[in-house]
């Protein structure tokens, strides 16, 4: 019992820390229209969304000390996170002003290859096929040095009901 309640406390600092290294950090790209705004483990974890468009959604994260595991590498959860995110993205854009799409995760497969070597991970979700109510991607996960991190395969589910008005930022 003494060794969970010493994770949960670890894991209480991490996510801690990780809120003083990114208060003010900005997940919005000056470059691309705000096509929805950043949720709230986005914002936590700091990555952004740096092209979306159709079959395609890329994320960039810098590459912290907050994110590593034991061995100071990036976490491998880390990179599923980055994958699953762009693996929802590129399934679902729609065009500035159409109703936004929703997409959950029904299975995602990674491989993690290599080992991070620059100072952001850059994860690609391309969608591969699919129909109505599910589609599939495939997913990589390089190093802004071209390094190659992880792959992956994702089958993910239309949200029924998904198709919702875009919010209004003030």
């Amino acid at each position: 019992m003494t060794g969970c309640f010493a994770c949960a406390t670890r894991a209480i600092e991490i996510v801690e820390t990780l809120r003083e290294t990114f208060v003010g950090h900005t997940t919005s790209n000056s470059t691309l229209p705000a096509l929805e705004d950043a949720y709230p483990l986005q914002e936590l974890m700091g990555y952004v969304i740096t092209r979306w468009e159709q079959d395609l959604a890329v994320a960039e994260m810098p590459i912290t000390p907050q994110i590593g595991n034991r061995y100071g590498i990036p976490h491998g959860g880390v990179y599923c996170m980055l994958l699953d995110t762009v693996s929802g993205y590129c399934g679902t854009f729609v065009p500035n002003g159409g109703a936004r799409r929703l997409a959950m995760t029904v299975s995602l497969s990674v491989n993690f290859i290599g080992r991070p070597s620059g100072t952001k991970m850059i994860a690609t979700g391309r969608k591969t096929g699919g129909g109505k109510n599910m589609f599939f991607t495939e997913l990589e996960l390089r190093c802004d040095d071209g390094t190659l991190i992880a792959t992956g395969q994702g089958a993910m589910r239309y949200r029924k009901g998904g198709n919702v008005a875009p919010e209004k930022t003030a």
